[in-house]
């Protein structure tokens, strides 16, 4: 599991691992289809620079996670993932 906190008085997204590998693994259109509608351009390449499966999934989950969080935080259900990027520091 993943889990975001969208609004730290309401409660904690939880996504899993299995439903987003699920997800991209139905077939390469699947999974090039949810790295292009999900991920920004920056996200896309840390994630091809990963080379052991399960982190790559853990990537897309916690990715996955936060955007479905800030949708949910906001109320806003336009919001365009790809323009969303996380940055560490």
């Amino acid at each position: 599991f993943n889990a975001v906190k969208s609004n730290p008085w309401d409660r904690v997204d939880i996504t899993k691992i299995s439903r987003i590998e699920k997800l991209v693994n139905r077939g390469p259109n699947f999974h090039s289809r949810f790295l292009t509608k999900t991920l920004h351009p920056i996200e896309v390449e840390e994630y091809s620079k990963k080379e052991v499966d399960e982190v790559k999934m853990q990537y897309l989950a916690s990715r996955w996670a936060l955007k479905e969080a800030l949708v949910k935080a906001s109320g806003r259900t336009d919001l365009d993932f790809t323009g969303i990027y996380l940055k560490k520091q």
